[in-house]
């Protein structure tokens, strides 16, 4: 049960960065890039937790934590500028054009 819980933690904050990243990757903002610098230092830590058997376990949390937030803030951060754009004045992807 503890397993399961702590695998799901994970797994929620990982695909919640990765959602964000595939959002904001097409507007060529930088939030994109720290969203997918969150999920790459997860999977690092995660990586090297391996062997290291989570003995720095409390910045572990710190960027579980911080993950989190950074989803968070740049979910807002996506719908207070799709808002701001209407339908006609979305800039179009280079596939679009």
């Amino acid at each position: 049960m503890g397993l399961a819980s702590f695998l799901a933690i994970i797994l929620a904050i990982m695909h919640g960065l990765w959602k964000i990243w595939k959002k904001l990757r097409h507007e060529g903002s930088e939030s994109s890039d720290v969203a997918m610098a969150f999920f790459l230092c997860l999977v690092a830590y995660l990586i090297s937790a391996i062997f290291a058997h989570m003995s720095y376990q409390r910045y572990f949390w710190l960027l579980m934590a911080l993950s989190s937030a950074t989803i968070h803030i740049l979910g807002r951060v996506e719908k207070d500028t799709s808002s701001e754009l209407g339908p006609r004045d979305r800039r179009k992807s280079p596939q679009e054009e």
